[in-house]
């Protein structure tokens, strides 16, 4: 039997679990570190994850629950795919107060993940934080993080993308995260949109510009 280390982010263990783990054990533990090493077999689902769901999985999740399954995707314990679906279950199922939670929790991990001196060199944290980014990216409409919180991380990433701190890999993904944040107020490259916008893209062809506007504008700010 193999023993699941929870790590503590100072190192050494937190909480240790017997592994194999089932999806009916998971249940009874109920817990965010007891999460991440279940996610961490090859055979997990991500079933576990929907609140909802009619077999075994978390009853409840925690502030400590998603700050442990952000971490289980920056640390390289959970595969990003599979940290996908639990995320996106999480969302579906949760309180909205609960998955603007998660919103936040991610925004944090993405920002430890950019700032890592490895990021620039290492394919595996490129790969983690671009799934942050799409977890981000195509979240339906309504399901934001807390403008506190949104409002600082944004404004750092302005302000490293302003001042050239980033290197070639992080700045494109922090761009496309910064662009698409501000279509989500309803701007584009500094400006209000309005139609004047939309007319100039089709003029030009741009299909994929006007996909993303259609898919992270307002609801109530265009009707295209």
């Amino acid at each position: 039997m193999a023993i699941a280390c929870a790590l503590l982010a100072a190192g050494g263990c937190a909480h240790e679990f017997p592994l194999p783990m089932t999806a009916a054990e998971l249940a009874a533990y109920d817990s965010g570190d007891a999460l991440v090493a279940y996610l961490g077999q090859t055979d997990a689902s991500p079933t576990v994850c929907d609140l909802r769901a009619t077999g075994p999985h978390l009853s409840t999740v925690d502030d400590d629950a998603r700050r442990a399954l952000v971490r289980g995707l920056g640390e390289g314990e959970v595969t990003p795919e599979l940290w996908r679906r639990c995320a996106d279950a999480l969302v579906r199922s949760s309180a909205p107060g609960d998955a603007s939670a998660l919103v936040d929790a991610v925004g944090r991990g993405y920002r430890t993940l950019i700032r890592n001196r490895g990021f620039e060199r290492e394919p595996e944290l490129q790969a983690r934080l671009a799934m942050m980014q799409r977890f981000y990216i195509e979240r339906r409409h309504g399901v934001d993080g807390n403008a506190a919180v949104d409002d600082k991380l944004f404004a750092e990433l302005r302000r490293a993308l302003a001042r050239h701190r980033l290197g070639p890999v992080a700045a494109p993904l922090a761009d496309e995260l910064v662009a698409t944040y501000d279509l989500e107020h309803g701007l584009w490259q500094g400006h209000a949109v309005d139609l004047a916008t939309i007319d100039k893209l089709h003029a030009a062809g741009d299909e994929n510009t006007l996909e993303r506007f259609a898919n992270r504008l307002p609801d109530d700010r265009l009707c295209v």
